[in-house]
C-alpha cells in the first residue's frame, strides 16, 4: 500500500478549499470492494487496489461534509452489483445533482 504519499496535506487542503468554494449539493461517493479471500480462488481476479482505493476514498470523504462514502461489497451486494453491471472491484460511482460518473480502479493518474 502506498498512499501514504499520494494525498499530502497541501493537496488535502486544495481539495477541501476547491470543495468548500464550489460544491453545491451533496455527493455520494459509493465505493465497490471486495475482500481477498485467504484461499487462492480461480474464479476471481485479487481486488489488487481495494485497500487504497478505500483509504482515498475516506479521506476525500473527510474533506468536505457534503460528501457521503457508502461502501458496498461485492459479495454482500451481489445483486445490487449485478444490477449495476459492477463486475471487478474497486468501483467508485459518484452521484450528485441527478448525474452519475464511474471509476474503474484506484484513482490515479499523473
Amino acid at each position: 500500500r502506498y498512499l501514504v504519499k499520494v494525498l499530502e496535506r497541501r493537496d488535502q487542503e486544495a481539495i477541501a478549499s476547491y470543495l468548500a468554494a464550489n460544491l453545491q449539493r451533496p455527493v455520494s461517493l459509493e465505493l465497490w470492494t471486495r475482500r481477498d479471500s485467504l484461499l487462492v480462488r480461480s474464479d476471481r481476479d485479487p481486488c489488487t487496489h481495494c485497500d487504497d482505493t478505500l483509504d482515498l476514498a475516506r479521506i476525500v470523504a473527510s474533506l468536505h461534509p457534503g460528501l457521503s462514502l457508502p461502501l458496498y461489497d461485492l459479495d454482500k451486494h451481489a445483486q445490487q452489483a449485478d444490477d449495476a453491471g459492477i463486475v471487478r472491484p474497486p468501483v467508485t460511482v459518484i452521484r450528485g445533482g441527478g448525474r452519475t460518473l464511474r471509476f474503474t480502479g484506484f484513482w490515479a493518474g499523473s
